[in-house]
């Protein structure tokens, strides 16, 4: 097979979109990480072809900028990533490449997952959709052996072919891939709040998720795990580079206990002495898989709290319950593991009254970083299939803008007062005396210092933004 020059792209855009792992989200302050699915192929395509990465979004490169970059490459085939909050622009910006440099355009995203067809029927210029970044079919389709294809939607001989496998597999072997290539990405532009190190990087240990709340993607993926050697492999690679910090980007760390485990066990017998993040759910942890975690390197924790209202959570068919996120907040209290909660403001069915027990919910937590995002009725959730149900808020290619415009009615609230209850769980969470005299005084490092001041003056500008774009 000759080999090809080949672009892993995180397009272009005017804000932070994060597009990994068939997910949308807008950075709610600077931070940013590396995009796991582009990692993913960057391994399963380096031992083929010859690789080329940008990260527009991490190197804050304009549409221009991106193009002169690009056109300089010589790449004849461009995979990137694209979301439901900046489709529109990742399209555009992908039909100048086929038009003006002739590049075959492959893209990556959660509501292709649902829309890949209708994509191809509507916009000529692109050539394929993957629905499976870790499946190595991608080989196949660029080689032309279109047998070998699946997990993909392609063009073929004028016609659309779909090679779509169930969405939710029986138990299936562990997966492995090759090692992805790190060092190709701009590692020392990814900033994350919860980091320890100048340079960190992302990798993944299972894909999918198995638990089904109404409005996430990962539910609808399966649950697949990683090999656990596999993982070690890339761990060492990692380790090599000189880089010590780890975000691991599974959509639930540590579901499976065995697998959990298995990884922290041989992370410590390995001695590779790194630390690392993660996002999990309060219902998997317990005392000793903290105790674990922590002795191989694990020092923040992510939790999808969602509500301090249990009404609310069983309508998401989140599965936890309240008192469950307090023992979760308090182990890792106890084992001085950080943490940050996520929730979700303006879920059909809330009021006033649950929004505010929400924000007392996430200061009793004393979470350490709290993000207070807007619900994204994505493509193929039960969220997303809901709200689109009557054709009257969201019809196919009105996706949504982004997770800073409210586009899900409650039946309670309306979109104006959701974007000020919002401001108000940032004001009344990040401006308590508390809760800055208790971050300054965990800070150990003059780096930890100025990202510090760098978030909060981040969230500052986030609460004096009183209205959304419209």
């Amino acid at each position: 097979m000759a080999r090809r020059k080949i672009l892993l792209m995180n397009p272009p855009g005017d804000k932070l979109y994060a597009r990994d792992k068939y997910c949308t989200s807008v950075s709610k302050t600077d931070y940013y990480w590396p995009q796991v699915d582009l990692l993913v192929l960057s391994g399963i395509l380096g031992e083929h072809h010859d690789v080329f990465v940008l990260d527009a979004i991490a190197e804050r490169l304009s549409f221009e900028k991106s193009f002169e970059r690009i056109k300089g490459m010589g790449a004849d085939a461009v995979i990137f990533l694209t979301c439901s909050a900046s489709w529109d622009k990742d399209f555009a910006f992908a039909q100048r490449l086929k038009e003006e440099l002739g590049m075959t355009t492959i893209a990556n995203g959660g509501f292709l997952l649902f829309k890949g067809r209708s994509a191809l029927e509507r916009f000529p210029f692109l050539d394929a959709v993957i629905l499976d970044f870790i499946n190595p079919s991608i080989i196949n389709y660029l080689k032309g052996d279109y047998d070998g294809v699946r997990d993909f939607i392609f063009r073929q001989n004028g016609a659309i072919v779909e090679r779509k496998r169930d969405r939710n597999p029986p138990i299936e072997p562990r997966f492995s891939y090759p090692v992805p290539r790190h060092e190709l990405f701009p590692l020392k532009r990814y900033i994350f709040p919860l980091s320890k190190r100048r340079v960190y990087t992302a990798v993944l240990t299972s894909m999918g998720c198995p638990f089904h709340c109404t409005f996430c993607i990962p539910g609808t993926l399966g649950f697949r795990l990683r090999d656990v050697d596999n993982v070690m492999e890339e761990l060492e690679h990692i380790k090599s580079l000189g880089v010590n910090e780890i975000l691991f980007q599974d959509s639930s760390f540590g579901a499976n206990v065995g697998h959990l485990r298995e990884l922290c066990r041989k992370m410590i017998d390995a001695r590779l002495n790194l630390v690392w993040m993660c996002q999990s759910r309060v219902d998997i942890i317990d005392e000793d898989h903290v105790v674990m975690m922590k002795e191989a390197g694990c020092h923040s924790i992510q939790f999808g709290v969602e509500s301090g209202d249990e009404n609310i959570l069983r309508t998401m068919s989140k599965g936890i319950s309240l008192e469950q996120t307090r023992r979760a907040f308090d182990l890792c209290r106890k084992h001085k593991i950080t943490t940050n909660g996520f929730f979700i403001i303006g879920m059909p069915g809330e009021t006033e009254e649950t929004v505010l027990k929400t924000i007392k919910f996430a200061k009793e937590l004393s979470c350490d970083v709290a993000a207070f995002s807007l619900p994204m009725p994505h493509p193929g959730t039960k969220l997303g299939e809901a709200v689109r149900s009557d054709g009257s808020v969201l019809t196919e290619w009105d996706l949504f803008d982004d997770s800073s415009r409210p586009n899900v009615p409650t039946g309670k609230l309306s979109i104006d007062k959701i974007w000020e209850l919002r401001n108000r769980a940032y004001r009344e969470f990040y401006l308590r005396p508390s809760y800055l005299l208790r971050r300054i005084a965990r800070i150990t490092s003059g780096r930890e210092f100025m990202m510090h001041v760098r978030a909060f003056f981040s969230i500052l500008r986030r609460i004096a933004l009183r209205d959304y774009e419209k």
